[in-house]
């Protein structure tokens, strides 16, 4: 079975996922424990075992295939691959939170995405921001009544 993923059944260009040979599949999970044999979602996708330092699998884990499939419709594999090779490893972590988020609110709303998901987050700030300010007249409004009381 091969290690590569085509990433646009419109082109032969194949993208090698793990750099090394898949000859073990037990993967060091939070807390320290393994998670046996399951593959990332990457590689459950391609059907073919998942490689200890597979860079995808901190990211997709196997029970996230939805999300692997939603970032790797928007984005393609290979791209995402490209993200994390040219970014600093801090970085990565962020990166694919972004690219995950960003491919799952595009699923959802294909129109939209994440602008529109921003614009609706902006128009709740401004709505607090108008009711903070409400709160902040009426705090006056009793401090000023205060005053006028004290002999």
């Amino acid at each position: 079975m091969s290690n590569t993923i085509n990433h646009n059944p419109n082109t032969n260009t194949n993208t090698n996922i793990n750099d090394t040979p898949t000859n073990t599949s037990t993967r060091v999970g939070p807390g320290g424990s393994t998670t046996g044999s399951q593959a990332c979602a990457a590689c459950k996708y391609q059907r073919r075992k998942c490689a200890p330092n597979c860079p995808l699998a901190p990211y997709f884990p196997a029970h996230q295939h939805k999300q692997f499939l939603n970032a790797h419709k928007l984005f393609g594999v290979g791209n995402i691959m490209k993200v994390l090779k040219h970014i600093q490893p801090c970085d990565q972590e962020t990166a694919m939170k972004s690219i995950i988020a960003h491919s799952n609110l595009r699923a959802i709303n294909p129109v939209g995405g994440c602008y529109r998901r921003i614009c609706q987050l902006q128009k709740h700030i401004e709505q607090y921001e108008a009711k903070l300010e409400l709160v902040h007249q009426h705090l006056n409004m009793c401090r000023a009544a205060a005053r006028t009381r004290k002999p």
